[in-house]
Order: C-alpha cells, then structure tokens, then sequence
C-alpha cells in the first residue's frame, strides 16, 4: 500500500502526537486484566482466513498476547 505525501504527513503527525501514550492492551496487561486481543487481531485473523490471506506478523503478535494470558490464568 502506498501513501500519498499529505497522507504520509498525517500518519508521522498521529505517532509524534501519541508517543507518549500507553496503549490500553498495555494497560491492562499492567492491571493483570484480560486485554481485548480478541477483538482487534482475532477479528483481523478471521478476516485474513475468509478472504484466504497469511497475516503471519498478526498472527504471531495475536498468539503470543493469548499465551501470556493464559499463562497468568494458570498462575491464579
């Protein structure tokens, strides 16, 4: 996917502006809270196996949240 220059513009400006957040997954991880991995990549991997495309990054990212989560279920 290619970006146009103003497009570009605008998406360097959101990480500048952002840099200092905490994202929520991080957030929750922090409180030991169940984090909604679920909803964002589990929705993505879904979407990639109906349309039959490899998210291979997605997938790593989504079960490697899943195995810290239950890792922390068998703790408790």
């Amino acid at each position: 996917m290619e970006l146009e220059e103003s497009e570009w513009d605008y998406v360097v400006g959101v990480i500048k502006g952002t840099s200092e957040n905490e994202s929520s997954m991080l957030t929750d991880r922090k409180q030991r809270k169940k984090t909604e991995i679920m909803a964002i990549s589990g929705y993505i991997l879904q979407l990639a196996e109906k349309v039959q495309l490899e998210a291979p990054v997605t997938k790593f990212v989504h079960q490697s949240i899943v195995g810290v989560e239950e890792e922390k279920k068998k703790d408790e």
